[in-house]
């Protein structure tokens, strides 16, 4: 989807300080429970799907961006086969 590689591209260009940047797979997990906790709030305060969509294209780039960066393997078929 267009959306999530567009924010996908707009968090690669950010400048975040290195020391507080999720590098490993446990640093993107806690990003992502953060992220998702603040699209249950954004539902939650205004019952209206926007604010918490805006959340939702954020945390999908950066549980995508954990898989390359972590070097997710593609899904092993029955029997072994990728």
């Amino acid at each position: 989807m267009q959306v999530v590689w567009d924010e996908i591209q707009y968090q690669n260009k950010l400048k975040i300080d290195y020391d507080i940047q999720a590098k490993d797979l446990p640093g993107f997990l806690t990003l992502g429970r953060r992220y998702m906790a603040r699209a249950e709030a954004a539902w939650a305060d205004k019952n209206d799907p926007t604010d918490a969509l805006h959340e939702l294209r954020k945390l999908a780039a950066i549980f995508v961006r954990a898989m390359v960066y972590c070097g997710v393997e593609s899904r092993v078929k029955k029997g072994g086969k990728r």
